[in-house]
């Protein structure tokens, strides 16, 4: 019997923060996400690959005490 399940995956991004106040802040991120996985089973010879990929973008606003 081979692998069942193998996962594997990175991401890669940047991001920045202004703060337009003490107490206030907007931040915001890009991003990349990679992931991949592989499943087999030799008896039946049966073999599964995966690969997904997209990208990502976050705003967040921050309020700090």
């Amino acid at each position: 019997m081979g692998d069942v399940l193998s996962p594997w995956g990175w991401n890669l991004g940047f991001g920045g923060e202004y703060h337009f106040s003490e107490s206030f802040s907007m931040g915001g991120e890009y991003g990349w996400r990679y992931m991949m996985s592989k499943g087999e089973i030799d008896e039946d010879n049966f073999e599964v690959s995966t690969n997904l990929s997209n990208t990502y973008a976050a705003i967040s606003l921050n309020f700090t005490f």
